[in-house]
């Protein structure tokens, strides 16, 4: 059975004042079948603790704590995330290829973990190896 690890732009997708409709509809259809990875789950509560005090900052402080958090298992980036993401950076610097290191450790994630990378920007992950990506904008 496949299992999804979802980047930033499909966690937030949701809170989007005119959400992707084919985005939304993956989601509720695969939502047992989803995780976060932790670096992904820090680009958003960090994005959060850069919020000040309004409406805003508690509907997504609500969906990161009380749905996300509460629903996905937080896959963590350890020894095998970096070894594979050392190596895979090393082999793309030779190719004279530059990638922030936030994306090499998602794909890290989703390649040592064996699992599907859920992305809008799969340009951004196309450069790495044996990474199955797929994008649900369409």
């Amino acid at each position: 059975m496949t299992t999804y690890l979802l980047d930033t732009n499909i966690l937030s997708e949701p809170l989007k004042p005119d959400p992707n409709l084919r985005v939304l509809q993956r989601l509720e259809a695969e939502w047992s079948r989803c995780v976060v990875p932790a670096v992904v789950w820090h680009e958003l509560v960090f994005g959060l603790e850069n919020l000040g005090p309004s409406r805003r900052r508690e509907v997504i402080s609500s969906w990161l704590f009380d749905t996300i958090e509460a629903s996905f298992p937080i896959v963590a980036y350890g020894a095998a995330e970096a070894k594979w993401h050392a190596r895979a950076r090393s082999h793309l610097k030779r190719k004279g290829r530059i990638l922030p290191v936030i994306d090499g450790q998602v794909a890290a994630t989703a390649a040592t973990n064996e699992l599907v990378l859920v992305t809008r920007n799969t340009r951004d992950f196309e450069p790495f190896e044996r990474l199955q990506i797929e994008n649900w904008f369409g």
